[in-house]
């Protein structure tokens, strides 16, 4: 915060009559007060060139009105010292009527709307003014109380004196409307002028019924400073409630609104019409300098810009991009901050969104983060996109985390897919992976396949297996061999084959010919197994299938009839295939705000497609 520090050089040296000393001609005591001061910043090093000072005087050291203020630009020299004629820019100057009710009156100083500094008792000097009056009766001269003509002397000897005629006084002429202040229209009449004064003491000007103490009607108000404006560096202040608060145009710049220690709170630039808070430099439309917060919200972490809704029907914040012909932009465009230093572990994330929280039981919680793709004829929009920061190692593209139910978890993703659209042969994809998927948990479905190009017609064809279910967790081993001149074999299995499995089965085939003596004749032991029993050079196709026994199969087995929990009880999986309507799903159990929304959108897209059906039915009957 830039502070001033004032030399107050008291008598002849600090306050002193404006020009009583350099203009001796002058019959008249001016209504001035010389001051100088040092300007300098809080390291005590001086300012120079034009500076913007706010003089005020107070009838007390600390709080209060001003009972007189002006703002001047003074000029600092390299040392910072200046000088300045307190009541310089107004026509009367300094009313005598500031001095001569016997009352101390202290002198505030501000800078370019900064913090005023303490306030410095005036000394006697600046009362010197009185001294106009010193020579007056009422403020008047003698000579307004000398008769129009000399005493009337009488001839006669008498013990009375004689008494003047009463003066003459020049008639005044004119009339006027009560209410409006009187002007002169001539030298000797009197009317109306333009401005009003009511009984409660309000000014109107183009008005009669003033509400406030002054009301400008049908006219606008322009101020234009102690400089008249005209060149660089030139302010206009309007203040409002005292001299901390105000609203100052500065030429070739633009307008600020000033608070207390924010001289430059919201700054408009000339020309461009950005707007800057806390800089005077705004390089775009908005621009935001410092960490305070804009709006009523003070939730953690602090940020730039907060802004929170006040009623049900407006979201906390909309951001609509640009769009043309050409191209089109982001709604929003974030981008975290960038981790630096040893310390930091880790960069700010683009956008975060946490989830409003349910006021009562019965009332769900909001989304963290909701995407919603737009509407295109050559392909909607996605709803969300995710991609990964690179590094050394490599971020995801979508994290997501299930909250904490009392009576059920969320899910840490939902996906689900919408009819499909009027050029869609089947339905879109609940989710849809390019590359490995990694599940460390349970994996459930109606049926587990696998989908490849065809291999006799990749073009045009998918090629679809089931895999094999089972109330088991099964491993499944298989190979082919050629028996030795014994009619044996021995089958090696990997190093791990015991630790993962248990409960071996086995199943034996003779290849090209019968083989009823086939059998095990050693089972797995020391990752091995026997065959005997066969033709000598006989090939033969073995199988084993095993139970898991690893850590975790043991921690998760297969309990293969489970109770439904208790929110999805009278639900199901399908029940379109129990002749139960779609709201009996499961998914309207876990997520009834999300298929709700889903169901409208379906029923949108049905209509939108039958429409397009009926267009399409009229355009074919017209062409035929």
């Amino acid at each position: 915060m830039t502070r001033i520090w004032l030399l107050l050089l008291i008598g002849a040296v600090g306050f002193s009559f404006g020009l009583a000393q350099d203009s001796p001609t002058i019959s008249a005591v001016p209504h001035l007060v010389r001051f100088s001061g040092v300007a300098a910043d809080s390291e005590h090093k001086p300012m120079t060139g034009t500076i913007g000072v706010t003089f005020a005087l107070y009838k007390e050291q600390q709080g209060g009105a001003p009972v007189w203020i002006e703002t001047q630009n003074v000029h600092a020299d390299s040392h910072g010292h200046y000088t300045a004629l307190l009541g310089a820019t107004k026509t009367e100057g300094l009313a005598v009527e500031l001095f001569s009710s016997g009352e101390a009156r202290w002198l505030g100083v501000q800078i370019a709307g900064a913090e005023e500094q303490p306030r410095v008792l005036l000394l006697s000097v600046p009362y010197a003014l009185k001294a106009a009056d010193a020579e007056t009766l009422g403020g008047k001269p003698a000579s307004a109380f000398t008769l129009s003509s000399p005493l009337a002397t009488s001839t006669t000897a008498s013990s009375h004196p004689s008494v003047a005629a009463p003066a003459t006084v020049a008639s005044v002429s004119g009339s006027g409307t009560p209410g409006y202040i009187a002007r002169w229209t001539g030298t000797s009449a009197l009317g109306n002028s333009v401005l009003f004064q009511n009984s409660s003491g309000f000014l109107g000007l183009g008005t009669t019924l003033p509400t406030q103490k002054f009301q400008v009607n049908s006219g606008d108000i322009l101020i234009k400073g102690p400089n008249n404006f005209v060149a660089a560096g030139n302010q206009a202040h309007l203040y409002l409630g005292g001299p901390n608060h105000f609203i100052v145009a500065t030429y070739g710049l633009g307008v600020s609104i000033g608070a207390v220690s924010a001289a430059n709170a919201v700054f408009i630039q000339d020309k461009t019409g950005n707007v800057g808070i806390g800089t005077t430099t705004p390089s775009s439309r908005l621009v935001v300098n410092g960490l305070e917060q804009v709006g009523t919200t003070t939730a953690t972490p602090g940020a730039i810009l907060s802004t929170t809704s006040n009623s049900h029907s407006y979201a906390g914040l909309v951001a609509n991009g640009f769009g043309d012909t050409v191209t089109s932009t982001d709604g929003i465009h974030a981008f975290g901050g960038i981790g630096m230093g040893v310390t930091n572990f880790g960069s700010g994330n683009g956008v975060v969104g946490n989830g409003g929280g349910g006021g009562a039981p019965s009332v769900g919680g909001g989304d963290g983060v909701v995407g919603n793709g737009g509407n295109a004829g050559g392909g909607g929009g996605r709803g969300l996109v995710g991609t990964g920061g690179s590094s050394e190692l490599g971020g995801d593209g979508v994290n997501g985390t299930g909250g904490q139910g009392a009576s059920a978890d969320g899910d840490g993703i939902f996906g689900t897919n919408v009819d499909g659209g009027t050029f869609a042969a089947s339905g879109a994809y609940a989710g849809d992976f390019k590359g490995d998927l990694n599940v460390t948990g349970a994996i459930f479905a109606g049926t587990k396949d696998f989908k490849i190009d065809h291999p006799l017609d990749p073009a045009n064809k998918y090629l679809i297996h089931a895999s094999v279910e089972s109330s088991e967790m099964l491993n499944v081993y298989s190979g082919n061999l050629v028996l030795d001149g014994t009619g044996a074999a021995i089958v090696t299995l990997p190093a791990w084959f015991e630790a993962e499995n248990s409960d071996f089965r086995y199943q034996l085939t003779a290849i090209g010919a019968a083989g009823p003596g086939l059998y095990v004749a050693q089972e797995i032991s020391n990752h091995k197994f026997k065959i005997a029993g066969g033709h000598p050079g006989g090939k033969v196709s073995w199988q084993v299938t095993a139970v898991r026994q690893d850590a975790f199969a043991k921690a998760h087995p297969v309990v293969v009839e489970q109770l439904k929990p208790l929110r999805e009880r009278g639900f199901y999986i399908h029940p379109e295939l129990f002749g139960a309507p779609q709201e009996s799903g499961v998914e309207w159990a876990r997520h009834p705000k999300l298929m709700h929304k889903i169901k409208n959108l379906r029923t949108r897209n049905a209509l939108r497609d039958s429409n397009s059906r009926l267009s399409a039915s009229k355009v074919a009957n017209l062409s035929n």
